[in-house]
């Protein structure tokens, strides 16, 4: 099972009790089961002293270069990083539910003694968005510099946070690897009952042999010390952003990053998602239970079933980490398509006010279609729709006189211009996708299903499995974000709404049907071969 399996699979829940609206006497519990379920996150707390290499590591599990590096953090403040649509860092005070957005590289100004000499300006706790596919699925990195601190363990937020751990990363280095302050550390978050992982940071700056008597002497004394065993990852996070840099896959995977990255995704999936799964269908269930609901029983247990939590096999998706973030833009052969139904409108105002060839001519063709005769009302106004159009209607009153029938064609040249707007398009993104490839699909935004067809058409066969392929993931995404969207808001979690989350809605309906302001589907097909006028 996949991230994206275990996501669907909580949404059938979801789904299934929205199809079961609860009476008054039920609705606080209902309310309650779909809190739980828009809570669902995953919150991996890290730990280490300064200079370990900690935000480098962060950086290179999820695929960006954006979080600050080589600053020290106050002992007082904690730095939370997840998702968001665009990046961004939002500082909260101590006492106060005053808040303030800052650039990323801003932070030293707010979150170092240097910058802010015993945190004089009363920073509690920093909350870093950036747009990592990692964090879109749930991931969450709560940085706690005060865990190991005399200063800081004491305070009602840190305890907070540590009571919040799914798993615990704590980050030593090669070069002066497992102090005492980490061993303490280590020690507090054992306190918290979740799992822990141990990252050895720098492997670059040491041999073989050297490493492995460091690795030896480390898992020895965690032993000794704390009477456990914990996974011990061996990395270099510098040597794995160079090879993102670089993408040398090979490098990429010789550096380390990927073995912790696919350990900890699959404790997520197999341990920490798949007992979440399982006690909210339990919880689901004593509830259809409750109401004597056979058939919404078994549903839940369709859903459960078959669930064993096996992570993916692959982790290839780290070089293109940062990857549709932000809400998706308007499809770009629309955008190409109203403007030139715009421009069409326009000039054919102009001519039909002051050329009577273009009012003849429009009156022989029959007419505007429905939806351009309403934008020509609006862009024309009153005095140019009766100058333009007097002849037009009364040629088809003579029609209609004439033979006792419907006398409009309704051949409309606006859509014409449409048709051929389009076609260029197409060619204009049928040329780039031969020449550059992947590259130029995945600056393509989401293009609408009424166009999509021509597109795919114009594109050279060989690439059109990519296309395809590339619209497919697209649209997936926006299921996952219109789901998303839906449970927050009824999970009453409006305030973890993603900007892509928000519009997904509208986003929807023009995939779907395109830009309202485009040439109408119905009429396609009739129009190609129209030669504009003049």
């Amino acid at each position: 099972m996949t991230l994206a399996d275990y996501e669907r699979r909580k949404f059938d829940l979801v789904a299934l009790l929205r199809d079961h609206p609860p009476d008054a006497a039920r609705r606080a519990e209902h309310a309650e089961l779909l809190t739980s379920l828009a809570e669902d996150r995953f919150n991996l707390v890290t730990a280490g002293r300064f200079n370990r290499g900690k935000s480098s590591l962060m950086n290179a599990l999820l695929g960006t270069e954006r979080l600050p590096i080589g600053i020290m953090p106050l002992t007082s403040v904690i730095t939370s990083v997840h998702y968001g649509s665009t990046e961004r860092a939002t500082l909260y005070f101590h006492g106060t539910s005053l808040f303030m957005d800052v650039k990323l590289d801003e932070l030293a100004r707010y979150i170092t003694e240097t910058g802010n000499p015993g945190n004089r300006e009363g920073v509690e706790h920093v909350e870093i968005e950036i747009p990592a596919e990692l964090l879109r699925r749930g991931f969450r990195f709560i940085d706690t510099p005060g865990l190991g601190s005399s200063i800081a363990a004491n305070t009602r937020t840190t305890q907070n946070f540590l009571r919040q751990a799914d798993a615990f990363l704590v980050v030593t280095s090669f070069d002066s690897a497992l102090s005492d302050d980490e061993l303490a550390i280590l020690q507090r978050a054992m306190t918290a009952n979740a799992r822990i992982f141990l990252a050895i940071n720098k492997s670059d700056l040491m041999n073989e042999v050297d490493r492995a008597a460091v690795l030896d002497h480390v898992s020895c004394e965690i032993k000794a010390r704390l009477g456990v065993e914990i996974p011990i990852f061996s990395l270099s996070a510098r040597a794995a952003m160079d090879a993102r840099r670089a993408k040398n896959e090979m490098a990429w995977v010789t550096s380390g990053v990927p073995e912790l990255r696919r350990t900890l995704m699959e404790f997520q999936i197999v341990d920490k998602n798949r007992c979440f799964l399982h006690n909210m269908a339990t919880k689901i269930g004593a509830y259809f239970a409750r109401e004597d609901d056979r058939a919404a029983l078994a549903q839940v247990n369709a859903i459960i079933d078959g669930y064993e939590g096996v992570a993916p096999a692959g982790d290839r998706a780290t070089f293109n980490a940062i990857d549709g973030g932000g809400p998706a833009s308007d499809c770009e052969i629309c955008v190409t398509v109203v403007a030139e139904v715009f421009d069409a409108i326009v000039h054919l105002q102009a001519r039909l006010g002051h050329d009577h060839a273009s009012r003849e001519a429009l009156a022989e063709r029959g007419c505007l279609c429905p939806s351009h005769a309403w934008q020509f009302e609006n862009i024309a106004g009153p005095l140019a729709v009766a100058v333009g159009l007097a002849g037009l209607v009364e040629t088809q009153a003579n029609r209609l006189d004439a033979t006792g029938r419907d006398p409009t064609h309704r051949i409309c040249p606006v859509c014409a211009s449409a048709a051929r707007a389009e076609h260029r398009k197409n060619e204009e993104i049928a040329g780039s996708i031969e020449i550059h490839g992947i590259s130029a699909l995945n600056g393509l935004s989401r293009i609408c299903l009424l166009h999509l067809p021509g597109l795919i058409a114009a594109v050279p066969e060989k690439l059109r499995p990519m296309l395809v392929g590339i619209e497919v993931s697209r649209m997936q995404r926006l299921v996952e974000d219109m789901r998303r969207f839906a449970l927050k808001r009824e999970g009453a979690q409006h305030h973890a709404v993603s900007a892509e989350e928000a519009v997904s809605a509208h986003a929807a309906i023009t995939l779907l049907a395109g830009d309202p302001h485009a040439f109408p589907p119905q009429i396609r097909g009739k129009i190609e071969m129209i030669k504009p006028e003049g």
